[in-house]
């Protein structure tokens, strides 16, 4: 909005031939750097215009205002010319000659107006529209992803600031890798694809949009999607990393039509790629019993799930042993038929060797037992899953030896907890 002003008439409305307005500008910017100005009334009706600046003026042709009060305000774009912190505001005096040729709507008789020079509110010019891309805090963290999947990589937030809507026309995402057969990209507040690509390498893959409108000092967030391609151990291996990065946007300012062309480099976390790997829970997280002492005491079970497309070898764990208490005995470790995986002497961090398969999209379960016959009165304990990388070691198939700090139960990482 470039001003506002009132008028109020009595008797009859009146025909203006000629109403100008005075522009003044701070800057590198004149009036001439206004473009499509045009005269509303308080409904948003088109009164005059629209019409360009000019020689330090603004100048509308046969205007009508009705009998009453009339509120009206001037509405017009600024080029590019004015730059940040720049300045306009605009006067107009109806007793004067700025406005000619003035006479009654209904007698047609020259009407001589009254009132004094009016001037508007200075307007400071913002220079368009801006954007920061960064990745969302609902992003996802690293993940293990399985080959063939259809899985969210990560989401971007593109924040605007409060000059002006910002029209998003294009992104460009990268990544280093063939695991990705196609992207879909989706806008965090619903609907549905706003692009897909078809690309069988993720590498530089641009896509762009059709009047995707980033609302002012907002933030809208993209959701990046993909389905990966399957493992064949050529042109992706198990193991393989994937992370996409968003090089590069075009946008422009709605009312400005400021181009916003710029590279960036904001990163997805990074996820690693298997055909398989194991998820483990505990049966009674969360859980409080009382604990009586005895040399074969039931800890907690151990779920083991495999979801994927090839069998997987669990084949050691490292569990923490955590409380308050005298002295641990033996720990063992046993098979739902009661078979033993294996026995070591209790320590606050222990790693079992159990060579369990856990056949595709099967499961499987270890059961935990502890010589607690040395706790005393107000004794404590629970076992952890340590979640740092070696903690959990795996094979896919027979083949291979993976472990990464990714690798998370799916389930709370602490047992039921014991109380003397």
């Amino acid at each position: 909005m470039l001003g506002g002003f009132k008028i109020e008439l009595e008797g009859e409305g009146i025909h203006v031939n000629t109403l100008k307005f005075n522009v003044v500008t701070t800057g590198s910017a004149d009036a001439s750097d206004l473009k499509d100005v045009q005269l509303l009334d308080e409904d948003g009706v088109t009164l005059a215009g629209p019409v360009d600046g000019s020689d330090s003026t603004i100048t509308f042709n046969d205007v009508e205002f009705p009998i009453g009060v009339t509120s009206f305000t001037l509405l017009g774009e600024l080029t590019l010319t004015f730059e940040d912190g720049d300045t306009v505001k605009l006067n107009t005096d109806p007793s004067s000659a700025l406005w000619s040729g003035v006479r009654g709507i209904v007698t047609d008789n020259a009407i001589t107006l009254a009132g004094t020079s009016k001037t508007s509110a200075t307007q400071t010019a913002s220079n368009g529209g801006e954007l920061t891309i960064t990745e969302d805090s609902t992003s996802p963290k690293a993940t293990l992803f399985k080959g063939g999947e259809r899985v969210t990589l990560g989401v971007f937030k593109f924040t605007t600031e409060d000059a002006e809507d910002v029209e998003l026309k294009e992104i460009t995402l990268t990544s280093v890798t063939e695991a990705i057969s196609f992207y879909e990209i989706y806008n965090a507040s619903g609907g549905g694809v706003l692009n897909y690509s078809t690309d069988e390498d993720g590498d530089n893959t641009t896509f762009t949009f059709d009047n995707l409108v980033l609302a002012k000092d907002n933030d809208t967030k993209l959701i990046v999607k993909a389905v990966l391609t399957d493992i064949d151990g050529t042109a992706v291996s198990n193991g393989d990393t994937l992370t996409v990065t968003l090089t590069s946007y075009e946008a422009e300012g709605v009312v400005s039509e400021k181009e916003l062309i710029e590279t960036v480099d904001v990163e997805t976390a990074t996820h690693t790629l298997y055909e398989a790997f194991p998820e483990l829970s505990w049966e009674n997280a969360g859980d409080n019993i009382t604990l009586f002492p005895q040399a074969r005491t039931p800890i907690d079970t151990i779920f083991i799930s495999n979801n994927g497309n090839e069998d997987i070898t669990l084949g050691t764990i490292t569990l923490d042993f955590l409380g308050d208490y005298a002295s641990l005995g033996d720990v063992v470790l046993e098979d739902r038929n009661g078979d033993i995986f294996a026995t070591e002497a209790g320590d606050t961090s222990v790693t079992f060797t159990i060579d369990l398969d856990v056949p595709r999209n099967g499961f499987e379960e270890i059961k935990v037992y502890a010589d607690t016959i040395a706790f005393d009165a107000d004794s404590i304990l629970q076992v952890m899953l340590e979640d740092v990388s070696g903690s959990v070691v795996f094979s896919i198939d027979g083949i291979g030896t993976y472990s990464h700090d990714e690798i998370l139960p799916s389930g709370n990482i602490y047992s039921q907890s014991l109380s003397r």
